[in-house]
């Protein structure tokens, strides 16, 4: 319908009229009918409306529409769309949209059949849709999460996501593992422990535990974070200093370590209700009977040396008074203070209640044959003089070799015996390197060996030019096989140990020193076996020697300087088999015995050697 209006007045100088009048006519929507009610179809025009009828035999496609002109594109998606794609439908048009998962191949331009959907592959997001510890596989449309070998879900009934993450298996038995410790240290447990614990003849069985938490501890390699209700374990990387303070209910115990040589790896344990299951007192321990333990118990794990590591513990009773730090020593079976001293408590307000430790616990020099690690002033002061006399004196020894390298090799026999001196002496340098505990153990194992390996290759040079004096081997040939000999089996030996022993298998023992492993693995016996076998070989050539040079001269069938080389050879094997002998026997002792003479005496004799 049209609706038109025109305008008409006059005006006086009284008031103004104002005449307006209309004129309408109909709109006739009819004139084409198609455009209006689609095809097949009457269209009737009314005064101000029309009406739509379908042609006799055709009926309305929706009976509960009125019949337009609207055409449903969605009616072949496919072909509208294109795949992986919605269709909707609206009067005159209609829209697509991606399904879930997919995208359109052009991103500014409408989805169309030339402008299809894609799949959006969601394994190369980032951060990863799987998170940490999971394979992602890119399916159409989706995507599936699932955790690496080794790892599973946390909630298994849930799927794999960045809410629903992948730890590791042996996470899994850790936190199983602490689950355990804290329920069965928690709670009224005090007199249940003391009927577990010790017998006349059994160590206690709370030690025991503790034994067991210290040896978990060591098998970490992973960084870890649990929190139970009364056991928090940490296990992170530091660099330059550390403190941490315990997030457990009614504890405040804080570790500062103040720094650290080079970036390494530490395992904090704290423990709020240990005190109640551990022994106040060993089985020989003559203090009072009503010494108690009067905080946290903390074990701490680090791949270093640390110097001056400092606690501060809550005070459990505060009527109790000369507090001691101590830590438990597995030796003695008994708590230890060696190291440990009470510290002034810096108050950081009115604080009351606290104890400051500091312990300042460093590792000896490796005890190359024993499982044991006595702690003992002594000792310390015995393996850092020693050391440095022996590392000057290694040093010395180079430098004189380098002077007079010349006028001292002149002939093979003394070329092959200086070469030795020089390699043992370099090997013996080397053996005393710091760093991670389980590098240094392999390397210290090698070098020491290929000390041992050279000295079998100098008897064995003195036996072959004793006893086969006809024979001439070329100065490159004898070469090729001492450092073939003296190297490549100790590499050989070094490496099969760490294959065969290495992870769970306990390849090094970290408890107070790190070495070769004694007590799970016997790692130790790659060592000790070689050793003392080179030993015995070196005894039975030197006895074959001096038979030979005593029942002809070796003068006889051999130049002077050659003889003069013979004789050193011959006389260093004679001092240095039954030194290493010496040595060896006392180490075998430190294997079966604590007792401080016998360590003394080893330590002395190892040091000596390199002097």
């Amino acid at each position: 319908m049209f609706y038109g209006c025109s305008q008409t007045g006059h005006f006086n100088l009284i008031s103004s009229h104002v005449f307006i009048s209309c004129f309408i006519s109909d709109i006739n929507e009819c004139l084409n009918s198609s455009l209006v009610c689609g095809p097949n179809a009457n269209c009737s025009n009314y005064n101000g409306n029309y009406s739509c009828s379908c042609l006799k035999g055709y009926n309305i496609t929706n009976m509960n529409e009125t019949i337009n002109s609207n055409i449903n594109e969605c009616l072949n998606s496919l072909l509208v769309c294109g795949p992986n794609a919605n269709c909707s439908n609206y009067n005159g048009n209609y829209s697509c949209s991606c399904w879930e998962g997919y995208n359109a191949t052009k991103m500014n331009e409408t989805i169309n059949n030339s402008n299809p959907c894609k799949d959006i592959n969601e394994c190369q997001f980032s951060p990863s849709v799987c998170a940490p510890n999971a394979k992602c596989t890119n399916e159409m449309g989706s995507f599936n999460c699932s955790c690496l070998d080794g790892f599973t879900a946390t909630n298994s009934n849930l799927p794999i996501s960045i809410n629903n993450t992948c730890t590791g298996t042996f996470y899994i038995q850790i936190f199983s593992f602490l689950n355990t410790v804290d329920i069965i240290v928690s709670g009224n447990v005090s007199d249940t422990w003391n009927k577990l614990n010790k017998g006349k003849n059994t160590e206690d069985t709370s030690i025991k535990l503790l034994s067991a938490i210290e040896d978990i501890s060591d098998r970490l390699t992973d960084e870890f974070a649990i929190n139970e209700t009364s056991i928090q374990l940490n296990r992170t990387t530091i660099k330059n200093s550390f403190n941490i303070t315990s997030a457990l209910p009614n504890s405040a115990t804080e570790i500062v370590v103040p720094q650290v040589p080079q970036e390494t790896t530490i395992t904090i344990i704290i423990f709020t209700t240990l005190d109640k299951v551990l022994p106040s007192q060993g089985t020989n321990d003559s203090r009072k009977s009503d010494v108690r333990i009067n905080g946290d118990v903390v074990v701490v794990k680090v791949n270093e040396t640390l110097n001056n590591i400092s606690f501060t513990f809550d005070i459990t009773n505060q009527s109790l008074g000369n507090p001691q730090c101590v830590f438990w020593n597995f030796n003695l079976s008994n708590w230890d203070s060696t190291g440990c001293e009470v510290k002034p408590y810096i108050s950081k307000g009115n604080e009351t209640g606290k104890i400051t430790c500091e312990c300042n616990h460093t590792t000896s020099f490796s005890i190359l044959m024993s499982p044991f690690s006595i702690d003992h002033k002594a000792l310390a002061y015995i393996t850092y003089i020693g050391v440095a006399i022996s590392m000057a004196s290694l040093i010395i020894c180079l430098i004189i070799e380098t002077i007079v390298w010349k006028s001292v090799t002149r002939n093979d026999t003394s070329y092959i015996r200086h070469v030795s001196i020089v390699n043992i002496a370099v090997s013996l340098l080397i053996a005393n390197i710091l760093g991670r505990c389980s590098p240094v153990v392999f390397f210290m194992h090698f070098f020491y060996l290929a000390l041992f390996f050279w000295m079998l290759m100098s008897a064995l040079l003195l036996f072959y030019r004793t006893v086969m004096v006809l024979s001439q081997m070329s100065r490159a040939k004898m070469m090729v096989i001492a450092f073939i000999v003296s190297y490549g089996a100790p590499l050989l030996i070094a490496a099969i140990t760490v294959a065969s022993t290495a992870g769970p298998q306990n390849y090094i023992s970290k408890r107070n020193a790190c070495w070769l492993n004694w007590l799970e693995s016997k790692a130790l016996l790659a060592f000790v076996i070689p050793a003392l076998t080179i030993v015995a070989i070196n005894l039975v050539v030197l006895i074959v020697v001096l038979y030979k040079m005593l029942r002809r001269g070796v003068g006889a069938t051999t130049q002077p300087d050659e003889k003069h080389a013979l004789v050193v050879i011959a006389r260093c094997v004679a001092i240095l088999t039954p030194i290493f002998g010496l040595t060896w026997g006392f180490g075998i002792g430190t294997m079966v015995s604590q007792d401080l003479s016998i360590h003394v005496g080893f330590f002395i004799l190892v040091l000596s050697k390199a002097t």
